[in-house]
């Protein structure tokens, strides 16, 4: 039989004097009782400073993030703006404001009636549009072109004559005379509306007396060729033609 311990155990003497065992006493602590109060970790304390700075951290990065989105959306919808404007327009501001004029769908050849089926009328920037060009239909009802107009070309009224001129005098056009040429063979595939060089060579020696190089066929056959030129070279080409023999030679376009 055991005799009966002279001491308490540790759990009971720390409940029946209301204190928890010590550590300078030797006494290890009883897990009921948790750590002892050295080893007990305190809470750390915030000093108001630092938890008001943390805040205005946080408030600026969120002010920042918002004014970055907003920054960015503004500059899309300038650029966007942009390219939309400039989509919107067909052509440079540069080249003016659009006008309505009267333009050709198909070739006109020189002397040729201008049909109404053979035009329309478009918008165009005015730095295309002739100075003199025709506006409506009815400008250009009951003309004749004095000179070869090509498809898409605005149909200038300093070009066209009234219908009731002959398609000669229309072919060799406004500010130019006609001068008829007596030749032996007419270059081969020469055909009205060419661009030709007039060359006189005189009957003697065969030297070369003058020379047009801006002449223009109005209507060439057996008998010879009709060709149109300003007003000063028609002039030196019938003086020319009394000491020489005129010639026929073809420009390369």
């Amino acid at each position: 039989m055991r005799p009966f311990p002279m001491t308490l155990p540790t759990r009971w003497t720390a409940r029946s004097s209301g204190r928890f065992p010590s550590r300078v006493s030797g006494q290890p602590s009883h897990p009921d009782f948790g750590p002892p109060f050295d080893q007990i970790e305190r809470p750390q304390t915030v000093s108001r400073r630092s938890s008001s700075g943390a805040s205005l951290l946080q408030w600026w990065r969120r002010v920042r993030t918002q004014l970055a989105f907003w920054l960015i959306t503004l500059v899309l919808a300038f650029v966007t703006a942009q390219l939309v404007e400039r989509a919107a327009e067909p052509y440079p501001a540069e080249w003016g404001s659009l006008v309505d004029v009267v333009v050709a769908t198909q070739p006109i050849e020189a002397g040729n009636p201008i049909l109404l089926t053979a035009v329309e009328v478009r918008s165009v920037p005015s730095a295309f549009a002739p100075l003199r060009s025709a506006r409506s239909l009815h400008d250009v009802s009951h003309r004749v072109t004095a000179e070869p107009i090509q498809a898409g070309m605005p149909i200038d009224l300093a070009r066209v004559v009234p219908a009731s001129t002959s398609a000669v005098v229309a072919s060799i056009g406004r500010g130019r005379l006609g001068v008829g040429l007596q030749l032996d063979a007419a270059p081969p595939g020469v055909q009205a509306g060419d661009n030709v060089a007039v060359l006189v060579a005189s009957d003697g020696d065969g030297s070369l007396v003058d020379s047009f190089p801006n002449a223009q066929v109005v209507r060439i056959d057996e008998s010879g060729v009709l060709v149109a030129l300003g007003a000063q070279d028609a002039q030196r080409l019938t003086s020319a033609r009394s000491i020489g023999r005129a010639t026929i030679a073809i420009v390369g376009g």
